[in-house]
Parts: structure tokens; C-alpha cells; sequence
């Protein structure tokens, strides 16, 4: 089966999920969510104005497959293209901190603090990448 790439669909989806598996208090998988929701509301973002990724290689990866941290500093290196509130995000350092697309092989880690802190960033940047309501 082929898989099409939506990232906006991807984004609404990964929030939505992180929010109810956080009502659960399913900390751990809500917390891999809500990175997942802001990576993909990012590559949107990116997509979106077009963004050359085979600049960007790492390894045989393009920017599409990368996951934060080191997918911030690509989309950094653009900031006069994308817009003033998603670069603002993307350089505090609090932004997503210590979300690691290794962390889905980890035991139990997410404490609520952090997950409703991913959460809350998650749920702006991907509005503010203009995900929400496509």
C-alpha cells in the first residue's frame, strides 16, 4: 500500500491523539504526539513555501524525514521565509525541549508538566504554521 504525505492532516491528527491519550494520563505516547504533531505542522510549514530539503541532507535523509532538535535548525536557516511567530517558536530554546523521536523506546518518562508543556507548545506552533482548519 502507498502512503501519501499530508503533513497538515498528519499534524491535526498526531494533536488530537496526544490530547487523548493525555486525558488518560497516558503521558508517555501523549507527549510522542504532541512532537510528532509540531514536526509535521513544520514540514507543512515548510512545504508550504517551499523549501529546498536535498539541501539539507543528513545521511540519505532529507529534511522530511529529520525530527527535532535537528529539524528546527533546518527550518531556522529560513527564517526570512517562514513566518515571524513560527521562527519565534522555533528559537526558544523551551520550545520542545528534550522531545526525542527516540524517546518512543523509552520506559515511562513524561512527567505532566513536561507533557503539558509540549502540549501547549504543540497546539500553538501548529496553528501558527496554519495546520488547524485546512
Amino acid at each position: 500500500m502507498k502512503y501519501e504525505e499530508d503533513f497538515p492532516a498528519a499534524a491535526r491528527r498526531h494533536l488530537h491523539d496526544g490530547k487523548l491519550l493525555a486525558e488518560h494520563n497516558r503521558l508517555d505516547n501523549a507527549g510522542y504526539h504532541f512532537g510528532l504533531a509540531a514536526e509535521c505542522a513544520l514540514k507543512a510549514a515548510m512545504r508550504s513555501i517551499n523549501i529546498p530539503t536535498k539541501e539539507f541532507m543528513v545521511g540519505e535523509k532529507d529534511a522530511y524525514y529529520i525530527h527535532f532538535p535537528k529539524l528546527k535548525n533546518i527550518a531556522l536557516k529560513h527564517t526570512g521565509r517562514i513566518s515571524k511567530q513560527v521562527s519565534e517558536s522555533l528559537g526558544k530554546s523551551s520550545f520542545m525541549q528534550y522531545w526525542e523521536i527516540k524517546m518512543r523506546y523509552s520506559k515511562k518518562v513524561v512527567e505532566g508538566k513536561q507533557c503539558e508543556a509540549w502540549a501547549n507548545q504543540a497546539e500553538e506552533f501548529v496553528k501558527s504554521c496554519f495546520v488547524v482548519g485546512l
